[in-house]
């Protein structure tokens, strides 16, 4: 869901006197989907593939479906699909965005009209969670899934850059809505292959800009971050996040050594996603010095760990204090929340230290106090998902284990998960099991390569960045 959720798609300050209309009211879809010839296939056989952990997406190519082409939609279909998608985006984007909003129905609607890609696609998100919202298996659509993206990957891969690469850019974006509803539907798994899948896609649109494309191939974070280039910043963020979750190299490398200051466009990205923009770029830093760890054998740098861990512990939060105090408090909890459990994976990820050791049970600790501030079903759960896992897998204390393993597993309390990020927390539950139940039995202290052993063994997944 968050991946429609774009600069051009949202403003702000919020305006709480709109109302948003029923998406599952008054709408007449037949004549919609007539058009969209989702597989025949026996349902059964594919949730027989599925599994918590992701699904066996082999086979899922020989769906007999096509993408439509060149299809004139008349006036009641274009409307009704219209309807549809802006009334659901609408309706879930409150419990999406970690900061209000004005949701920009003119900004979604071009994107609608931008494309025949993103409007299908856009559809497909919609009829799944109306599915979901009915009680209705939706495993069917994931063969639409993998067609939308393969239909996005052959453009990349055209000998003929300039004139696909608008093109490129108009369907980039789909990319992340197609990572969001793989994941939703059948896990980290799929949405991992879908976004590995995508890599191409976003390479060739960031070699495309010299502000972006750093002289040694790498990728500048803060850079993409000022820019326009929204689909690419969403891109870095998805291969940060499964990078950290899976422990995963990066796909792509990143240069990280321009320093962010807080400003349009990107900030819109905090409020997006929760965390602090700052804290992020540290995270991609820290994944930085640790894929060194895993290819050199050796711990990371001193010298550069010391300095983002100086950058973690100076970081402070920006209080807007135009909102109600609990929705302020709940706010920087969370950011706070993303703070420590920065440490927490610099300490053990990329300085190679166990669980045991005092700055890292402390910080656990913190992590603990700031999750129990957020209410249980509160959307704001949805942005301590990655605090709450690595913080899970360091932590050594029963009650310590059990709230955090809550707040991973707070999806479960939704119908439909609007999830934020492109991990699904599902599927970590049983990760932190084998780890606790393992190499942390009884409290043992545990190393972050222990964590990514109990990843590997419960939720395994490719594991090669795209520049060897």
């Amino acid at each position: 869901m968050s991946g429609i959720l774009q600069a051009e798609s949202i403003t702000h300050p919020p305006n709480t006197s709109n109302t948003q209309p029923d998406p599952l009211k008054e709408l007449s879809l037949d004549s919609s989907d007539a058009l969209i010839p989702v597989s025949d296939h026996d349902d059964k056989n594919q949730s027989n593939e599925s599994s918590q952990t992701g699904t066996n997406i082999q086979g899922l190519g020989n769906c007999h479906i096509s993408i439509p082409r060149g299809i004139t939609l008349d006036p009641i279909s274009l409307e009704n699909m219209t309807s549809l998608i802006v009334s659901l985006y609408a309706k879930f984007s409150p419990e999406v965005l970690f900061k209000g909003t004005v949701f920009s129905v003119e900004g979604l609607i071009r994107r609608i009209d931008r494309s025949y890609v993103a409007r299908w696609s856009m559809y497909l998100g919609a009829r799944v969670i109306i599915d979901l919202l009915n009680g209705t298996s939706a495993q069917k659509y994931l063969g639409w899934i993998f067609r939308f993206c393969r239909r996005i990957t052959d453009i990349s891969t055209s000998d003929d850059l300039g004139a696909n690469l608008d093109l490129e850019v108009a369907d980039a974006p789909l990319c992340k809505q197609l990572i969001s509803i793989g994941s939703m539907l059948s896990g980290t798994a799929t949405a991992y292959s879908l976004l590995r899948r995508c890599t191409p896609v976003f390479l060739r649109l960031a070699a495309a800009e010299p502000r972006i494309w750093a002289d040694d191939s790498s990728i500048s974070i803060a850079n993409t971050f000022r820019s326009s280039r929204y689909e690419l910043a969403q891109f870095i963020i998805n291969d940060g996040i499964f990078a950290i979750a899976l422990g995963t190299h990066p796909l792509l490398r990143y240069d990280t050594s321009v320093l962010w200051a807080a400003e349009p466009p990107g900030v819109y990205l905090e409020w997006i996603y929760g965390f602090p923009i700052e804290i992020f770029i540290l995270l991609i830093n820290i994944n930085a010095r640790r894929t060194g760890c895993i290819v050199g054998g050796a711990t990371g740098s001193t010298k550069i760990c010391s300095e983002i861990e100086a950058r973690l512990k100076n970081w402070n939060s920006t209080v807007d204090h135009t909102e109600a105090p609990g929705t302020t408090i709940a706010r920087l909890a969370v950011q706070e929340a993303w703070r420590q459990a920065a440490l927490i994976y610099l300490y053990m990820g990329a300085g190679g230290v166990n669980s045991a050791d005092p700055r890292i049970e402390a910080t656990v600790q913190q992590v603990v106090r700031l999750s129990s501030i957020i209410e249980p079903g509160s959307s704001f759960e949805l942005h301590l998902l990655l605090p709450s896992l690595i913080a899970g897998a360091a932590a050594r204390r029963e009650k310590h284990r059990a709230a955090l393993r809550s707040k991973v597993a707070s999806g479960l309390l939704r119908k439909v998960n609007p999830q934020v990020l492109p991990v699904r927390g599902l599927d970590f539950i049983p990760v932190l099991d084998h780890l606790w139940h393992n190499e942390g039995s009884g409290g043992s202290a545990v190393t972050w390569d222990d964590y990514v052993h109990s990843r590997y063994t419960v939720l395994p997944v490719e594991n090669r960045p795209f520049y060897d």
